[in-house]
């Protein structure tokens, strides 16, 4: 018996929906979606279209994964950050909204007097807020940055992405555990770094705990770990008069700013998200070096 489009469309429907999952039908068409290699909207125009045994077991396959709770965006092997699409998977962190509000912050900061700007991202993962920033400067900076992740796999993935946006004489990448290989000075140090507390691990979402690296979660047991790291040793790559910008957890705002005061940071900009929490933080080095 032939299998039609639509129809399997509604068996996958009804299983996403038999585990309350928020907008079925649009979740069964993505996937579907992908399995035939065709727009969102050229699903419902072929839904008469007959689909082969293969496909059908494909596209079941993708169904059960999103059942055990797989997030779309690494079944479809692509997510989108700051409206434009990045390749993601299981070896970097799922891009989320709120990491948005760094590339907007980063908007915000006045590089006095500055034509060249030097990036670095610390914890790349997919690259996606590397590439973001880069893409939304290019044209009021000779802009240029590295990436550095201590994930060779991430690295892999990061590499992929800066392809897709043609940015290779712009970007390079490196293996490095934060500072571990940096040999030289950036204007601008940005991070989204691990922030969980080691025994909230748990309790995550399983969306996050079974397909997020583990390791780009846990900051330890106090959550700050990343941040004590990362201020003991970033004066030491930074240029004066430049700036890191930090994605923060829940509640953590003043503790992070008590950290990187201490070590002669200087608060600049902090920016709520959409739940009014302290998100991210930028400080500036005003410094000189000895």
């Amino acid at each position: 018996m032939k299998t039609i489009l639509k129809d399997l469309l509604k068996v996958g429907e009804n299983l996403l929906s038999s585990k309350r999952i928020e907008r079925p039908r649009n979740e069964s068409a993505l996937i579907l979606s992908k399995i035939l290699n065709l727009d969102y909207i050229e699903i419902f125009l072929n839904s008469k279209r007959t689909i082969s045994k293969k496909e059908k077991n494909s596209f079941l396959k993708k169904i059960f994964q999103r059942l055990s709770g797989k997030p779309i965006s690494k079944i479809r092997g692509y997510k989108e950050f700051y409206s434009r699409k990045f390749y993601v998977n299981s070896d970097v962190l799922d891009p989320r909204p709120e990491s948005e509000i760094i590339v907007d912050l980063v908007k915000d900061i006045k590089f006095e007097k500055k034509k060249n700007l030097r990036v670095l991202d610390l914890g790349t993962g997919s690259g996606c807020l590397l590439i973001s920033i880069i893409l939304e400067l290019k044209d009021s900076f000779n802009i240029s940055g590295m990436g550095i992740d201590i994930s060779y796999k991430a690295l892999d993935l990061a590499k992929k992405n800066i392809s897709k946006f043609n940015l290779q004489k712009k970007l390079e990448i490196k293996h490095s555990n934060w500072f571990s290989k940096i040999d030289e000075e950036f204007d601008l140090i940005i991070s989204n770094p691990p922030y969980i507390d080691t025994k909230a691990i748990d309790s995550l979402d399983d969306d996050v705990r079974k397909f997020d690296p583990i390791i780009s979660l846990d900051g330890g047991i106090t959550g700050l770990k990343s941040y004590e790291d990362i201020s003991c040793q970033a004066i030491n790559f930074m240029n004066k008069s430049s700036y890191i910008c930090l994605e923060l957890g829940f509640n953590q705002k003043e503790t992070v700013e008590s950290i990187f005061v201490e070590k002669g940071f200087s608060k600049y900009l902090v920016k709520k998200d959409l739940s009014n929490f302290d998100r991210a933080i930028v400080f500036k080095n005003e410094f000189e070096k000895k």
